[in-house]
């Protein structure tokens, strides 16, 4: 189904089958590094806008794509990582050692606040906070952002079986070198070291919105390098995206998009890669052999395991068994075994098999996992009922097979044309318990939960729900208004001329001055008889006076001896 010049079964485990597993261990999380070229071209505006939108910038359009990729890492890869710096930049942040590096938004988790830090990144910020570094030459200042990028990466992740490592550039500048061959060696050197790391490089030339952008004069040779791969042929399509999230190879030599649109469509296909959860290999009958990779839009949770202690000291109980031969010996090993097949309805229905070890251990050796191809049926053999687990997408894995794809795409095809189903042996891990599963051939298209988590995009920011309703309150002003003339007048406002909504200084109660006169304040403050009084008394005096009424009874005296020694002054 493949051409031999392209497959070879033997490329699973491949000439560089020596730390290939180190290398292609599939990490559970990625961390993100955005470098962004701070250089004036940035600002010139960006064509290919929508029709009636105010042009953007370069600069902008790089913000808006890195905006993008956060807005995704939080809806599908909550524990990635990912950080923005700027290159080429008038004013650093950082480290000094790092010249005209501008960190915008440091290495981590993506959340909301960085979001809105990016919408805010307006080109005037830019000019202000940003700027461009004048007297260093592109090549340098590409070199000092890759340092920059390689050491945040090093520090946040120190193990990189656990995380894929990734570069993110923008930029305009098709040649940094600008024809020095000589200036060249410091900068293979970070690129190298990007390499070392295990670190990819990903290249978004924004001048392909103007016009084609030239990849093989230098930047199709830096992704190269950061492979550790020595051909560079331009134009051509290297292995395809990992579903870890390993970078595709170099872009056509000629990199060009018509519109915005279609260059933030290719941002998102290349930096929002689905991630296999599962790794395998497909047989077909007569020997054939490719990589496929399984993804799923569910992962089931493993049931928490149960442990059993002691009551008293809370230490494990552990259970342990032996062999017992009837004379009371114990035994190293059981000769022979005996499994008791039975049932719910009838438990005398199925009689004991006896197996010895061999049989024993011939019956339970390990099954290799891998997709076996059995045959096919057609598409109408399978029923609702069939679908009992949840459902698994299979694609070809090329970086694992060479051909994969080739024989993969073939075999789809013809299920298409002829209308069939393909019934398969799965066996998820080395030893696990075979199950007949049917491959269903779908066109590549966008799911429903995809286009659903796209829509959050698109919708407008969410109404403060404790705020009144501006169209109903719109709607009742002509109705306040007339209630307003009718019980004041036209142009009324409000009882006694005081305008609506003023809080009014309390007067004191009618019968406040008569409670007062009742005591006298100062032969009492005098001898210090006020504590014979009660609290509703001794507030009398601050009401009248316009004093506090906050504190205790102990207050409430200070403040009226206080009062009345000074008044008497």
């Amino acid at each position: 189904m493949a051409d031999n010049e392209y497959y070879n079964p033997e490329g699973m485990e491949g000439e560089d089958a020596e730390g290939a597993d180190d290398f292609h261990y599939e990490p559970s999380k990625q961390a993100v590094m955005v470098l962004i070229d701070a250089a004036p071209d940035m600002l010139k505006p960006a064509p290919g806008g929508a029709e009636g939108e105010p042009p953007r910038s370069y600069l902008r359009v790089a913000v808006e794509a890195v905006a993008s990729i956060l807005r995704w890492r939080i809806q599908h890869a909550p524990n990635d990582e990912l950080g923005v710096i700027f290159y080429g930049a008038g004013r650093t942040n950082v480290d000094a050692a790092f010249e005209g590096v501008h960190e915008l938004v440091a290495l981590n988790v993506p959340d909301v606040a960085a979001i809105h830090r990016l919408g805010e990144f307006t080109d005037d910020v830019f000019r202000d906070e940003v700027g461009t570094k004048a007297g260093l030459d592109a090549a340098n200042c590409l070199r000092f952002g890759l340092w920059a990028a390689r050491e945040r990466l090093s520090t946040r992740t120190k193990n990189s079986k656990t995380t894929y490592r990734r570069v993110f550039l923008f930029t305009c500048n098709e040649d940094p070198l600008a024809g020095r061959p000589q200036a060249s060696g410091p900068l293979e050197q970070r690129l190298e070291d990007l390499h070392h790391q295990r670190t990819w490089l990903d290249v978004f030339p924004l001048l392909a919105l103007a016009r084609p952008f030239d990849m093989g004069r230098f930047w199709n040779h830096a992704i190269q390098v950061s492979r550790g791969r020595e051909d560079e042929s331009e134009g051509e399509e290297g292995d395809p995206d990992d579903g870890g999230g390993a970078p595709s190879a170099a872009l056509p030599a000629y990199y060009r998009h018509s519109d915005l649109s279609s260059y933030m469509d290719d941002i998102r296909a290349r930096t929002s890669p689905a991630r296999a959860n599962v790794k395998l290999e497909m047989s077909f009958p007569g020997g054939l052999r490719i990589a496929v990779k399984m993804l799923a839009l569910l992962r089931p949770g493993a049931k928490p395991k149960r442990i059993r202690v002691t009551r008293d000291e809370y230490q494990e109980v552990k259970s342990s068994a032996a062999l017992v031969h009837p004379a009371g010996n114990l035994l190293s090993e059981a000769r022979k075994r005996a499994i008791h097949f039975k049932t719910k309805s009838n438990t005398d229905r199925m009689p004991r098999a006896v197996f010895d070890n061999s049989e024993l251990e011939a019956v339970r050796s390990p099954r290799p996992a891998g997709l076996a191809l059995l045959g096919f049926k057609p598409a109408s053999a399978l029923a609702p009922r069939h679908t009992l687990a949840t459902a698994r997408f299979v694609y070809p894995d090329e970086r694992r097979g060479r051909g994969s794809t080739a024989a993969f795409v073939a075999l789809h095809k013809a299920m298409i044309d002829a209308d069939k189903i393909a019934i398969a042996r799965l066996v998820m891990r080395a030893g696990n318990a075979p199950s007949l599963v049917a491959l269903l051939p779908q066109a590549e298209e966008k799911l429903a939960l995809h286009t659903q988590f796209e829509s959050l995009d698109d919708q407008p920011p969410p109404r403060d729900a404790t705020l009144p309703d501006p169209d109903f309150i719109a709607a009742a002003a002509p109705l306040a208004e007339a209630f307003s003339d009718a019980v004041y007048g036209p142009g009324g406002a409000g009882p006694a001329g005081k305008t609506a909504g003023v809080k009014r200084k309390a007067e004191p109660a009618p019968h406040t001055a008569d409670a007062y006169a009742e005591f006298d304040w100062a032969t009492l403050a005098g001898q210090d008889k006020l504590s014979r009084l009660t609290n509703d008394q001794l507030k009398v005096y601050l009401r009248y006076h316009n004093l506090p009424l906050s504190g205790k009874k102990a207050d409430f005296i200070a403040r009226i001896t206080n009062h009345v020694l000074a008044n008497a002054v």
